[in-house]
């Protein structure tokens, strides 16, 4: 009976919260206390690698198998990773490209350095402009020569 007052809850707790709220509770690798364990991200990438027909391929249970039991162990001495740094970890020894977490809502490095590295484009490219009428006072512009 307890079983299915929790499965209840479950279910009206998921109903009640937005779908921002969702995202944000899964990159944060928790919802509240009574459905947590569903939304660690290992729980929630073995949920939906699992068809109700079919069951999980062999290789989406490989690599469940593989996220359970890093996410079980406890290195002494180092701080334990979080669940979503397993999977990503897990899936880029299969693809470069996965697109799991991005698609919940977790934000990759990849992402982060990209962001960066515009933003330093964008600077790097409004200096020149502001510097380009002093290069062409002194003879020194590194712009492309025009074309005749």
């Amino acid at each position: 009976m307890e079983l299915e007052d929790e499965r209840k809850l479950r279910m009206t707790l998921e109903q009640h919260l937005t779908e921002q709220q969702k995202l944000e509770a899964i990159s944060s690798d928790h919802f509240t206390d009574s459905i947590q364990s569903y939304t660690i991200a290992v729980d929630f990438f073995g949920e939906c690698m699992n068809s109700p027909r079919n069951g999980r391929t062999p290789l989406a249970n490989e690599i469940y198998e593989q996220m359970v039991a890093e996410k079980e162990r406890e290195l002494e001495g180092e701080a334990q990773k979080s669940p979503s740094k397993i999977v990503a970890d897990s899936l880029s020894q299969i693809s470069r490209s996965s697109t799991f977490l991005p698609n919940i809502g977790v934000p990759t490095n990849s992402k982060l350095k990209e962001r960066k590295l515009l933003g330093s484009r964008k600077s790097c490219k409004h200096n020149y402009k502001l510097n380009r009428p002093h290069l062409k006072k002194t003879k020194v512009c590194y712009a492309r020569p025009k074309r005749k």
